[in-house]
């Protein structure tokens, strides 16, 4: 393959050690965005030296009906005319078929789907158990598999002892990575289920990977390296004697705790670090992980945990990240502690890559002006935290960023709507760990 070949990008067919078969699309222009490190240089050309190449003039376009049902299910999803052009009129054109008893296998399994996407995974649970009451279909098949994979570090070093579990199937029991950074989870699944792998340990961000279950599955399933990436900084509260480790950390006198980074506060009403149940936090310490990830440091993973599906097609939202905060609580124990949605801090946030807004540097929407940052600014004053990616869409503003949460219990982005502060790209909005009003 010469320079001209690589240059206008090529698909790659990838079968690791266990016969799992992946594809692959290699896009030089985004890889050179993504600055890579030395040592994932070599890990992508290790892994393509080992793949069988296909040139982007090899790919031809193939007709929908030739492809086979479960490769269809996509388009029947987004293509549907029962209810509009967005999935929620699409969910809730569904959710009234099925409650007039007038649905069809595809209807449940249309809305299984989105339930999926927005990580409610009790009602994907009951519509599958419904599907196979009423159709014999999305059942159980009583076949187990073995999922394996690696959690390693930003340097791809194997991190040990980091707890993974699944959390689209919470009552799974978690795995713990060995020295070598591996980790293998057994299971009985579904066929065409989506498994949302979580990894996290203290001290590093957390990490996800998904597993797509096709019909006729190995036993055994090797999902990618899970990345980790290590905090800016962590910091100590102290809630008996009233003080915070930092400079320019507080506790003010109401309670609330103040935490400062280069391009974030937060500020953390009092009572709002909860255990994962959403019981209250009693203890007196707690260690805060502070991260700035930028357009270069971002963990892949998290970024992309939620925007495609390898096999049913685009799962959830594409997002542009432009900067990224994000935060962590544990106590001395080492137990993760949350802040929940219905009770969440508050953020301000300078994004910090507005050069590449301005400047259009992905070519995506256009170059964001500041006649439109006065507009957002003044759109703010009317309506607080009324900037979100409806609000963009409608006013035709997508060159601004909406801005996302990740909920850690569920491993999806959530869309929330903020304040666009100043011409400079200073936004206030809410901030948790997990959504708790699903």
């Amino acid at each position: 393959m010469n320079v001209a070949q690589i240059e206008s990008g090529f698909w790659y067919s990838y079968r690791d050690n266990d016969g799992n078969e992946s594809v692959y699309y290699f896009d030089l222009e985004s890889a050179a965005q993504r600055e890579f490190r030395e040592a994932e240089i070599r890990a992508l050309a290790a892994h393509i030296a080992s793949s069988s190449l296909i040139e982007r003039s090899g790919a031809a376009r193939v007709a929908e009906e030739s492809l086979p049902p479960a490769l269809q299910f996509h388009n029947s999803v987004y293509a549907s005319t029962l209810g509009g052009t967005s999935t929620a009129d699409l969910e809730r054109a569904l959710t009234a078929r099925i409650e007039s008893a007038a649905a069809t296998s595809e209807d449940l399994s249309q809305l299984s789907y989105l339930q999926e996407l927005r990580g409610d995974y009790a009602r994907r649970d009951a519509l599958d158990a419904k599907n196979c009451s009423e159709f014999r279909v999305r059942c159980k098949t009583g076949a187990k598999i073995v999922i394996k994979g690696r959690v390693v570090d930003n340097e791809m070093m194997p991190v040990e002892a980091a707890v993974v579990n699944v959390v689209s199937r919470p009552q799974i029991k978690s795995s713990v990575t060995f020295a070598d950074g591996t980790f293998e989870l057994t299971l009985e699944v579904y066929d065409l289920e989506k498994l949302r792998l979580r990894a996290i340990r203290q001290g590093f961000s957390d990490g996800y990977a998904n597993a797509v279950i096709l019909p006729g599955a190995p036993e055994m399933v090797r999902v990618d390296d899970i990345q980790l990436e290590r905090p800016e900084g962590s910091i100590t509260i102290d809630f008996a004697v009233r003080n915070v480790t930092g400079s320019g950390n507080t506790i003010l006198q109401d309670g609330t705790v103040v935490l400062k980074t280069p391009h974030s506060e937060y500020r953390i009403p009092r009572g709002a670090i909860v255990r994962a149940d959403g019981s209250a936090y009693t203890g007196k310490t707690i260690r805060a992980y502070l991260y700035e990830f930028t357009r270069e440091s971002e963990p892949p993973n998290l970024v992309e945990v939620d925007t495609f599906d390898e096999v049913r097609g685009y799962a959830g939202d594409i997002m542009k990240s432009f900067g990224m905060p994000y935060i962590q609580f544990f106590s001395p124990e080492g137990e993760e502690l949350h802040v929940l949605r219905t009770n969440p801090m508050a953020l301000i946030y300078r994004i910090p890559d507005m050069g590449a807004l301005r400047a259009n540097t992905d070519r995506i929407y256009g170059p964001l002006t500041s006649g439109d940052m006065r507009m957002l600014v003044e759109a703010s004053k009317v309506d607080p935290h009324g900037i979100d990616r409806e609000f963009l869409i409608e006013n035709r503003m997508l060159r601004f960023p909406a801005f996302w949460v990740l909920d850690r219990k569920r491993g999806v982005w959530d869309n929330v709507g903020v304040s666009v502060l100043d011409e400079r790209g200073a936004i206030e909005t809410t901030f948790y760990t997990i959504n708790n009003t699903l």
